[in-house]
């Protein structure tokens, strides 16, 4: 039966049909990079994050819970994702997007996550980075179609790295840029922007994108480095031998405040085909991580 003579149930599913928005290719192709870097990122062995949701512990269950959509038809629901660089902000991102895929895969309807990454432009140019994001996307919607999807709850966005967008050199039209894109929006989400910890905390958001034509509600989500017992355990299980673990805390890499104690430094010590205190301390990890 073609979407001519379909009967859909709301205007909504119609809108987000094959012969529409198609919701489905953006599932499909999502499915499809994780299939490809399914040697790079494994979201089921991602360590459990640690951090806080609201003045509550934040874990994977509790930030999951926190991204569901509220259909609110009169609030836009927001969440700041913060935390220090390599403290797993994109993986716990990522982690969403694959679980959305495996509830769309069992069935059960759910928005996917466009995410939207940026590299060091500025937020002004918030249409380009939706644009790219939209063309790769493998749907037939447009960026300029993005606020009615997240409205109507066919779509959720993440801009990942949004403290590099909203960068000094164009604060105003940085502000600005994301204000006007809220306000297209007008309701729906959570919409998820995350950035490192020192921009949120030097900036005071609400006051940034306050505007009498949305009723924001947001959240703030800030992630923590993992305890070295975690860090130990993760790394045992990795292959690393005991010793040369105890050799890695002898050395404080795995006290607290150390890097190593971020999710990301820590995949990359637990990939190393050397797995040894004297690996690490050498040129040959320099080059092994660049």
């Amino acid at each position: 039966m073609n979407n001519q003579s379909k009967k859909f149930s709301s205007l909504a599913s119609l809108i987000g049909s094959e012969t529409f928005a198609d919701i489905d290719a953006l599932f499909a192709a999502q499915n499809r990079i994780f299939h490809r870097d399914q040697d790079q990122f494994d979201p089921e062995s991602l360590i459990e994050p640690v951090g806080d949701i609201d003045g509550s512990d934040l874990s994977l269950a509790s930030f999951l819970h926190a991204a569901q959509p509220k259909k609110d038809p009169e609030r836009l629901d927001i969440i700041l994702l913060d935390g220090p660089a390599g403290v797993g902000k994109t993986s716990l991102v990522r982690r969403l997007m694959w679980e959305r895929c495996q509830q769309k895969s069992h069935g059960i309807y759910v928005p996917p996550i466009l995410h939207v990454v940026n590299r060091g432009r500025g937020l002004a140019t918030l249409d380009d980075f939706l644009a790219r994001a939209t063309q790769s996307s493998g749907s037939k919607f447009t960026y300029a179609q993005v606020p009615i999807l997240i409205r109507m709850g066919l779509l959720q966005v993440c801009i990942d790295g949004f403290d590099e967008l909203a960068d000094p050199a164009g604060y105003v039209d940085a502000w600005e840029a994301l204000r006007q894109f809220l306000e297209k929006t007008k309701s729906g989400g959570p919409i998820i922007l995350a950035g490192r910890d020192t921009f949120f905390d030097a900036q005071s958001f609400s006051d940034s994108v306050k505007s009498s034509e949305i009723n924001i509600s947001t959240k703030r989500a800030r992630l923590s480095t993992t305890s070295p017992q975690t860090a130990s355990d993760y790394l045992s299980s990795s292959g690393w031998p005991n010793d040369e673990i105890e050799m890695l805390r002898r050395f404080d890499f795995l006290e607290a405040g150390s890097y190593s104690l971020r999710p990301y430094f820590l995949s990359v010590l637990a990939k190393l085909p050397n797995k040894s205190w004297r690996f690490i301390s050498s040129n040959k990890m320099v080059r092994n991580i660049s």
